[in-house]
């Protein structure tokens, strides 16, 4: 079986983000990021062909263009405001990797608003697993869907900024554009 994806990037002072979209349903299904597009992809094709491995399905990788395609301009427009902190948007996603534990501790980081943080352990908590905040952890590493799924929003108990898939670096940045404009939302 073949699945057709569709993919473009978002370019951003902080980062450039990949993502990968379902095109039978406009569904994005993968969201990375760092300063290379060509790295960016090399990493998607790669996760993509282990995905195949397990699936059975073979996923084929192809440019779209977000002026011609209008509903991969609106992905484009709607992640490039998360990605700036603007506002907390919801953008139609789904997915294709992780078990049914990873997914539940990524519902779980959707519903972290933006400029807040929580720890792995209340993750665990509210998933009803306490003592899994290790599990927890390891989940959070393996999003595939940047910002998205805001991983970043993830903290250790002891309070340290914690590992992030892109980058302790761009998790820290990331973390303080969302605090700022959620200030300047209530200044404004």
């Amino acid at each position: 079986m073949e699945e057709l994806l569709k993919y473009i990037f978002v370019e951003d002072q902080l980062t450039i983000a990949l993502l990968i979209v379902k095109a039978k349903t406009n569904f994005l299904v993968y969201a990375s990021l760092g300063p290379h597009k060509q790295a960016l992809l090399d990493i998607a094709h790669k996760d993509f062909a282990k995905l195949s491995r397990k699936t059975k399905t073979q996923y084929l990788l192809q440019f779209g263009n977000p002026t011609k395609d209008r509903s991969l301009g609106g992905i484009q427009q709607k992640f490039l405001a998360m990605l700036e902190g603007r506002y907390q948007v919801e953008l139609t996603h789904e997915y294709l990797f992780g078990t049914t534990f990873e997914h539940k501790v990524w519902n779980e980081l959707v519903k972290v608003q933006s400029g807040r943080m929580i720890t792995y352990g209340a993750i665990a908590k509210n998933i009803g697993s306490p003592k899994a905040y290790r599990a927890v952890g390891s989940a959070v590493g393996k999003n595939k869907l940047a910002v998205v799924i805001p991983c970043h929003r993830c903290r250790p108990s002891n309070g340290s900024i914690g590992n992030f898939r892109w980058g302790s670096e761009l998790k820290r940045k990331l973390s303080a554009r969302e605090t700022l404009s959620q200030r300047s939302i209530y200044y404004t």
